[in-house]
């Protein structure tokens, strides 16, 4: 009996179809997602440094629609305008919106990004490519490097307000909704305004 027993295997319960199902479409969905965001980050700024290339003449008439300030001002909006809409998606129900939202305005940035030569040493790769005319896409590049590095400073903040504060305490408060939310744009209007009073954009002179 005992033999019988022990010789018998045991086989673990199959998995329904509906779990393979959601599985299946789990995958499929964090694969698209990745396809999504190397195209949304490489198309638009390998098309806008294209243009900077290759349409130079017209680039320049472009940006000079625009002052420096301007540019600046526009670079540092449209990247805080991203974050501002994740955040909208991690605190509203209606979260396809705010993810639109935020994959329009980073296929923006990123063009924008392209076609002002934004990496390292853009400060050389404009000048090269756009000669007197660089302030402009330099302002440009100072501005998306702004709303960044706001970002970033916020980020820090938080988890240190995460992990130190007391959650009687009022800067609790900070981390919840749209107190956060609005911590988020006090550090970020901070920093532009240290970035334009400390004259890190170029001036309007040509």
């Amino acid at each position: 009996m005992g033999s019988e027993e022990s010789g018998q295997s045991f086989s673990p319960d199959p998995i329904s179809l509906p779990e393979k199902a959601s599985g299946r479409h789990t995958k499929l969905k964090v694969i698209s997602t990745i396809v999504l965001l190397l195209v949304a980050t490489i198309l638009p700024y390998w098309i806008g440094r294209r243009m900077a290339i290759m349409r130079t003449a017209l680039l320049i008439e472009f940006f000079k629609q625009i002052s420096p300030m301007g540019w600046a001002l526009i670079g540092w909006l449209i990247v805080t305008s991203i974050f501002i809409c994740m955040g909208g998606a991690l605190i509203f129900k209606k979260k396809i919106w705010w993810l639109l939202s935020a994959l329009i305005l980073y296929c923006v940035v990123q063009f924008l990004s392209g076609s002002s030569l934004l990496k390292s040493n853009f400060w050389y790769a404009t000048y090269v490519v756009y000669k007197r005319y660089s302030l402009f896409p330099n302002a440009l590049n100072v501005g998306i490097i702004t709303g960044v590095l706001g970002m970033f400073i916020f980020a820090i903040v938080f988890m240190v307000l995460l992990i130190f504060a007391k959650k009687n305490s009022r800067f609790s408060l900070l981390l919840k909704g749209w107190s956060a939310c609005a911590f988020f744009l006090v550090c970020e209007l901070i920093l532009i305004c240290l970035v334009v009073l400390f004259g890190f954009v170029p001036p309007t002179t040509i």
